[in-house]
């Protein structure tokens, strides 16, 4: 291809409409030119086959004006946005927050990577799509605000203690019958009726979340996040 054409194939592109119309027959095939009417990024400027481009209207059959591939970059950088966001917001919590078990010093032991986030209601999770950490990763297109209401459900606890506290949830209900705890531990459960929380943990990790939240909104530009998923 000449520069001529080249320039003229360019100019042809950015000067398309937000339509369809630019489909073209070759060689019995629909085709159509990969561009952008809007942002920054312009697309690749490929003619690519119809079937290289998503559906942006499946009942009438309208495609979207850029190809998969350059869909799906610009979403993956949306995507990691909105993620490192949610992760500036948990990392602030970990950084001031204790694990609520009485006399637990998990913090002080591993430092990073400590931080669990228990249900209090294992009920309310509706399976893994209210995880934290699921929603952290944008899989359910969780903002920061549904972050924050989700964490209020649980308690701040290690690694350590909350796989505890699961596997004896999960040994005291007939639905997980193939757990095996051993009878001092149901015997220590039952004695003691439950954990030995400190409430002043509990209330200074509730602080800690809402300072947490405002710090986020404050120091991290929202205005990027164009989707959170």
């Amino acid at each position: 291809m000449t520069s001529d054409s080249q320039a003229d194939l360019v100019q042809e592109i950015f000067n398309l409409p937000e339509s369809d119309s630019n489909v073209t027959i070759i060689n019995g095939v629909e085709h159509k030119v990969c561009f952008a009417s809007k942002g920054r990024t312009r697309g690749c400027g490929r003619r690519l086959p119809i079937t290289e481009f998503h559906f942006r209207n499946t009942a009438k059959g309208i495609r979207q004006n850029q190809c998969n591939d350059c869909k799906n970059e610009k979403d993956l950088k949306h995507r990691a946005i909105a993620i490192e966001i949610k992760k500036s917001f948990i990392k602030r919590i970990e950084k001031h927050a204790q694990c609520i078990v009485k006399d637990c010093s998990a913090k002080n032991t591993y430092k990073v990577d400590w931080l669990h986030f228990d249900h209090i209601a294992p009920e309310t999770k509706n399976g893994r799509r209210n995880e934290i950490n699921y929603m952290v990763k944008g899989k359910n297109k969780a903002t920061l605000e549904d972050l924050l209401n989700e964490i209020h459900k649980t308690n701040i606890v290690c690694h350590v203690h909350h796989q505890w506290h699961t596997k004896m949830q999960q040994s005291l209900n007939p639905k997980y019958e193939y757990y095996m705890v051993s009878k001092d531990s149901v015997d220590r459960v039952q004695e003691l009726g439950n954990w030995r929380y400190s409430i002043f943990r509990k209330k200074k990790n509730d602080r800690i979340v809402l300072q947490a939240y405002q710090e986020t909104l404050e120091n991290e530009d929202l205005s990027k996040v164009v989707r959170w998923s």
